[in-house]
């Protein structure tokens, strides 16, 4: 009788330090995972833009590479070949469906040191664009016209889903809302010419974020902040800290 109050008291350290070790490991699992990580400090962030394509399907259309301090910023073809695990797909763009910028940032992962992501979906980037060009032309919105200027090697007719929106050749100005259906038609232009309207959209949407301020966007820790977009937020894996750097130094370029 003696010996079994110590017994069962061994049991209960002994259960203690096994459900201790699981929660260690488990913890670690997920910090490795990226469940629980935000970024605070980076590299470079990967900015990704996207929209819905010919198949109904959200990819990225625009991908850039940033610098921690805002002053470099190197767009990639998001056409180019990359591995997606677990699927057969093996373009950039392609990789969002599969887990949005987060994805996106993977498949470039073996491209230059590490960061974290910002990913702005088509409602929240076509709102920031028109937001953008009000700005630019002055009270009232009358800038709103303005748009994104882009020199399109032949005319396009582009159905997006909804209504078909027609592009000119030559040099022009695209208002915000018809940005995705511009991106569609350019996926049929040879490759330096899409990267040309990329390019130019691509320029205009950083412009465009870096002038939101703290646009309302989501991290793993809630809201980074509210302000330049509305009903819509703005994904990242940064801190609010890390994300106001990002768009203070894109601002200051």
């Amino acid at each position: 009788m003696n010996g079994r109050p110590s017994g069962v008291f061994g049991w209960i350290v002994l259960s203690v330090a096994v459900v201790a070790l699981a929660m260690g490991a488990g913890y670690l699992y997920v910090m490795r995972s990226g469940a629980l990580t935000r970024v605070d400090s980076l590299e470079r962030a990967v900015v990704v833009f996207a929209s819905h394509a010919e198949d109904g399907a959200e990819v990225a259309q625009v991908v850039a590479l940033v610098s921690d301090d805002g002053r470099t910023v190197r767009l990639v073809d998001p056409r180019q070949s990359v591995t997606i695990p677990g699927t057969s797909f093996s373009e950039l763009g392609d990789a969002y469906p599969f887990g949005g910028g987060k994805a996106v940032a993977a498949a470039l992962a073996g491209e230059a040191a590490p960061g974290g992501y910002v990913d702005v979906p088509e409602a929240v980037w076509v709102a920031m664009l028109s937001r953008s060009a009000g700005g630019a032309g002055g009270a009232g919105g009358a800038g709103a016209g303005a748009g994104v200027r882009v020199v399109l090697p032949k005319a396009m007719d582009v159905f997006d889903g909804t209504r078909l929106v027609s592009f000119s050749e030559g040099t022009q100005s695209v208002v915000a809302a018809d940005v995705p259906a511009l991106l569609r038609g350019a996926a049929y232009l040879e490759t330096a010419e899409r990267m040309r309207v990329v390019t130019a959209v691509g320029e205009a949407s950083i412009a465009a974020l870096a002038g939101s301020g703290a646009a309302a966007a989501t991290s793993a820790g809630g809201r980074v902040g509210s302000g330049g977009v509305a009903a819509a937020s703005v994904r990242t894996d940064l801190t609010a800290e890390a994300y106001m750097r990002l768009i203070t130094a894109l601002a200051s370029r």
